[in-house]
């Protein structure tokens, strides 16, 4: 699955390039999330979702796409059956401004949580964080 900003040509020949593959576009029925790189997706079965978690923000300067150099902390979840992004507000401590890191879906008394480890900051970029 593949989530992007750019017209389905494009994103298409992206893929295309990097994977080897074609890719199918996934439908929303909102406004898709902020551009961003460096970041995780994971996939909640038990909730049939995808959380995006982090990254580094992407802007597009004519057809050329330019990574910033600052972190971004926010959550987001896709759902596949409404076709819709959620931002979300995590339970306990929330993921600090992060790229690079793993994520991995995990069960906790019951309940799926992600465990986020590693990745580094916007003002620290050599130094590793766990989160």
């Amino acid at each position: 699955m593949l989530f992007n900003n750019t017209s389905p040509e494009t994103a298409t020949r992206t893929a295309t390039a990097l994977c080897g593959v074609d890719y199918t576009r996934v439908p929303t029925t909102e406004d898709m999330i902020p551009s961003r790189s460096g970041h995780t997706a994971t996939f909640i079965k038990e909730r049939g979702s995808v959380v995006i978690i982090s990254g580094l923000g992407v802007s597009s300067q004519g057809s050329h796409a330019v990574l910033s150099n600052r972190s971004r902390k926010d959550v987001y979840e896709y759902s596949a059956e409404s076709k819709t992004f959620t931002r979300l507000l995590p339970a306990g401590r929330a993921p600090r401004p992060t790229f690079g890191h793993t994520a991995v879906a995990i069960t906790i008394d019951g309940f799926p949580a992600i465990w986020v480890f590693g990745g580094l900051g916007s003002r620290d970029k050599h130094e590793a964080q766990s989160n």
